[in-house]
């Protein structure tokens, strides 16, 4: 993402993050705070989901683990878009993305699932300083809600907004709601902003 702003001669950025790239614009903010005006977070999980993790998913992790042992590619795939959008009127958007997905290179695909060590981004939530929109679906199948509030709870500042009903993804399953959400965040934090 640096070498992507500086080669496009970008000073700052409002990042949007969804779900994992929610993490690395976490570090990102991190670690060049004065490239990031605000954070909009998507269905971020904060870590990878082990013991004592806020967002345990073992039962996701085990069978994710099966799928790849058995090379069951196809299974994968469509248990992985269940999870993704998950409300039960998307089945049309669902079924063009497992098309989608089912058409990447194999390698591609499995990349997705390799252990992530720079996942766990919860020792760095509190040095985010900027401000900071926590979205998330309250019925998300792939992120537990639980994951926003811990997210909120710790980064300072934070607003977390509950897309009440609706799965990881609300930006393509609620967009008129998501971009009203998202206007109103960055207009009221522009209008914070010391002049």
């Amino acid at each position: 993402m640096l070498a992507v702003m500086v080669h496009a001669g970008i000073a700052t950025v409002t990042g949007i993050g969804i779900s994992r790239g929610s993490n690395l614009l976490v570090r990102l903010a991190d670690r060049h705070p004065e490239l990031v005006q605000r954070l909009i977070l998507i269905g971020a999980p904060t870590d990878v989901g082990t013991s004592g993790s806020p967002v345990q998913r073992l039962e996701y992790l085990n069978t994710i683990s099966t799928f790849l042992a058995n090379k069951d590619f196809d299974g994968l795939m469509r248990y992985h878009v269940a999870r993704i959008f998950s409300e039960p009127d998307v089945a049309d958007l669902a079924a063009s993305r497992l098309k989608r997905w089912l058409g990447m290179p194999r390698e591609t695909m499995l990349s997705f699932y390799d252990r992530d060590p720079d996942m766990d981004i919860r020792s760095l939530l509190a040095s985010v300083r900027v401000p900071t929109l926590v979205i998330h679906g309250t019925e998300d199948r792939q992120v537990p809600f639980a994951a926003a509030e811990y997210l909120s709870a710790h980064i300072p500042g934070a607003q977390l907004y509950p897309f009440e009903g609706y799965g990881h993804v609300p930006l393509f399953t609620a967009t008129q709601e998501f971009c009203d959400v998202l206007r109103r965040f960055v207009w009221s934090s522009v209008a914070a902003a010391p002049r």
